[in-house]
């Protein structure tokens, strides 16, 4: 393996087991065996190795949440199924935790803004793609917007995300029941045109 392999992997484990904000470029070096000089040789910073990083698991998420689906059922469904699965993730996953968490989102953001090719490919592109199949089909509620749609998604990942009590069994089941009505929400009745 080389020296750039060698600092994504101590980077990942480090990300994984602590988050972003508690990771310094010190510490990823120590786990990798280099000097802190040789780290800005592969990444300008330690954000733009997060970024690639945080890239490749939403892309191992977003392909383990499609392998999990049915498309051919009815959209409620599928949305509840997709929300569900990545909130599971994102709550199990303190790298994917940093997109609601605060101490990396806005660079996070403004990356896939300026880099629309790989946003395609996120989580969040796929999700977008299945609404603006659904919105062609006619499948989903006319008065409300894919972007407000998306809105509905991002702040249920945010509570769930920030949720305290991960055990209460009330506050889980909230969050479910959430879920339900906004997959159930976005989208018509089965077979009407309502």
């Amino acid at each position: 393996m080389g020296k750039k392999e060698d600092i994504f992997s101590a980077a990942y484990e480090l990300f994984s087991k602590n988050g972003f904000k508690s990771v310094n470029v010190a510490d990823i070096t120590r786990l990798a065996g280099i000097s802190v000089g040789s780290f800005y040789h592969y990444y300008p910073s330690k954000e733009d190795l997060f970024i690639e990083i945080y890239m490749e698991e939403n892309k191992k998420v977003k392909d383990h949440i499609i392998e999990s689906l049915d498309l051919c059922v009815w959209p409620a469904e599928i949305a509840q199924k997709f929300i569900s699965l990545n909130m599971e993730a994102m709550k199990n996953n303190l790298i994917l935790c940093e997109w609601c968490a605060g101490n990396i989102e806005k660079e996070l953001k403004a990356y896939y803004q300026n880099n629309p090719q790989n946003y395609a490919t996120s989580v969040r592109g796929f999700l977008e793609a299945l609404l603006n199949q659904w919105r062609f089909d006619h499948k989903l509620r006319e008065d409300m917007s894919n972007e407000e749609m998306m809105a509905v998604f991002d702040a249920l990942a945010y509570l769930d995300a920030n949720l305290e009590d991960h055990s209460s069994s009330g506050a889980l089941q909230t969050v479910q029941w959430l879920v339900k009505f906004a997959a159930l929400g976005i989208t018509k009745q089965q077979g009407t045109n309502a």
